[in-house]
C-alpha cells in the first residue's frame, strides 16, 4: 500500500462500501456517489437532499453487483417529519437516476442492508424484532421474517447475501 493524497468531498462520509473497485459513499448531506479511487474520479452522484426533508442519517448502504440498485438505510433523524422510531430505507435505480422506493418501518435502527445478486430482493437487518425484513423489488412488496430462519439472542449487527445469492448470513 502506498500513501495517496486526500480526497476532498463537500460533506463528511456517513457510510461506505467497496464494489468492483469503486467506492460507493453516502455523505451526511444525503449525497450518494460512486468514486473511482484509482483514477481519483467521481463517476456518479445522487443528490437526495435527505437532511432538509427530515430523512434518515445513512448508516449503511448496499449496491447491487451491476451497480444498478443502491439501498440506503439508517437511523431516523430528529428533524422535520420524523419521529425517533420511524426508519426509512431508500432504494435508488442508477439507470433512471431516481428514487424507486422508500421502505418504512417502526422500531429500532437498521443495522444492515444487502441486495441479492439477481437484484430481486433487498434484505434489511434490524437491531430489534423482527430482525429480518425483505423487500421484493420486482413485485414491490414487503415481506415479514423469513420462515425457519433462526433469530439472534443478542442485537443483530449485520446481514449479507453470499456470492451465489442462495445464502443469507447475519451476525450479532
Amino acid at each position: 500500500l502506498s500513501e495517496r493524497s486526500s480526497i476532498p468531498f463537500n460533506a463528511p462520509i456517513s457510510a461506505a462500501r467497496s464494489t468492483d473497485g469503486l467506492l460507493v459513499l453516502t455523505l451526511v448531506n444525503g449525497d450518494v456517489l460512486r468514486f473511482d479511487p484509482n483514477a481519483g474520479v467521481e463517476q456518479y452522484r445522487f443528490i437526495t437532499d435527505l437532511p432538509s426533508v427530515g430523512g434518515p442519517l445513512i448508516r449503511d448502504l448496499s449496491v447491487s453487483r451491476t451497480n444498478r440498485l443502491i439501498a440506503l438505510a439508517g437511523q431516523a433523524a430528529s428533524g422535520k417529519g420524523n419521529s425517533p422510531q420511524e426508519q426509512r430505507t431508500l432504494v435508488y435505480d442508477t439507470q433512471t437516476n431516481s428514487l424507486i422506493r422508500v421502505v418504512y418501518r417502526e422500531g429500532l435502527d437498521v443495522v444492515g442492508v444487502t441486495i441479492n445478486p439477481s437484484e430481486t430482493f433487498i434484505t434489511m437487518g434490524f437491531a430489534g424484532q423482527p430482525q429480518i425484513r425483505q423487500y421484493d423489488v420486482v413485485n414491490r412488496k414487503i415481506f415479514g421474517p423469513i420462515a425457519d430462519m433462526p433469530g439472534h439472542s443478542l442485537l443483530m449487527t449485520d446481514v449479507e447475501y453470499g456470492p451465489d445469492g442462495s445464502t443469507l448470513a447475519s451476525c450479532s
